[in-house]
Formats: structure tokens, C-alpha cells, sequence
């Protein structure tokens, strides 16, 4: 009995202690200089994330990485033309890339909206997307585009 009452008066003075451990570092929280120690969020804060650029595979294809933290991607591909330099790629209202390749790999996130501007071309310009990657939702795989004069919206990426 003896060692059980030992035991729970040891317990109660651990939890005391944290308590007290807790209260004290939470206030410690509070002042700038001091929370840069304790906390590594703060010691990263405004510090530059660099990450690898994606380097092209296979001659005639072109990568274009829309952001840094990419789960899914998949390929444009012209269907009645080789190359079109014209034809840009959009991807948040920012312009990714161009058609310079008969096929192109973007790179997306969930929510990235994909477009493209055939506005200097005045015939139809088709595409299709081909090697979707599996986690991707939206767009899938043999969707085909068809653009002319204008900016089209492929659509909104959704990731599964």
C-alpha cells in the first residue's frame, strides 16, 4: 500500500510540475527575443524553400513545373499541329509556358486552374490530355479542348 501511495504522490507532483512547466514556457511564448529559441517556425520564417526544377526526359517534350509542391501531373498534347509558340499555357492567370513541343507536362496542385490563349491563332486549336497521373480527380486522361480565338478554361484541378 505503501508503494501505491509513493507512486501517486510522485504522479501528482509530475503533473504539477508540467503544469507549472507549461504556464511558464507559455508565457516565455510571449516575448519576441526569447520565442525565437523556442520555437521552430519562427527560425524558419522568411527563409527561401528552394526546390529542384524539373529537367526534360525525352527530346521534343517539354516540363513545366506550376508549383512547388506538385502531387499530380499530366500532358498536353496538340492534335492536328507539331508546334504552336503562340499557344499559352495559363495557370493561375499566370502564364506557365507555351506550345513551343507537340506535348507539354504540367505539374498541379489541388485547385490550380488550367487555361489556355489561342488568341493569335484564328483557326481551332485542339488538344487533349493524356497521362494523367492516378491521384489527380480532374482533369482525366483523353479529355479534349477545342480553342479558338480566345481563353479557353480547361478547368479547376481536383486532386482525389
Amino acid at each position: 500500500m505503501k508503494i501505491m501511495d509513493e507512486i501517486g504522490k510522485r504522479l501528482v507532483r509530475f503533473l504539477i510540475f508540467g503544469l507549472v512547466a507549461l504556464v511558464v514556457v507559455q508565457g516565455l511564448m510571449t516575448n519576441d527575443n526569447i520565442r525565437f529559441y523556442l520555437s521552430l517556425g519562427e527560425r524558419l520564417e522568411g527563409q527561401e524553400v528552394t526546390v529542384p526544377t524539373a529537367l526534360t526526359t525525352d527530346p521534343g517534350e517539354e516540363e513545366i513545373p506550376c508549383s512547388t509542391s506538385s502531387p499530380g501531373s499530366f500532358y498536353l498534347e496538340l492534335q492536328d499541329y507539331t508546334s504552336l509558340d503562340k499557344v499559352r499555357i495559363l495557370v493561375n492567370g499566370q502564364e506557365m509556358g507555351r506550345m513551343s513541343e507537340n506535348r507539354v507536362k504540367l505539374y498541379v496542385t489541388s485547385g490550380d486552374v488550367i487555361e489556355i490563349d489561342t488568341r493569335e491563332y484564328h483557326d481551332p486549336i485542339t488538344l487533349k490530355i493524356t497521362s494523367v497521373t492516378s491521384n489527380l480527380a480532374f482533369p482525366e486522361d483523353g479529355m479534349t479542348f477545342t480553342s479558338q480565338q480566345a481563353i479557353t478554361m480547361l478547368g479547376k484541378v481536383a486532386v482525389k
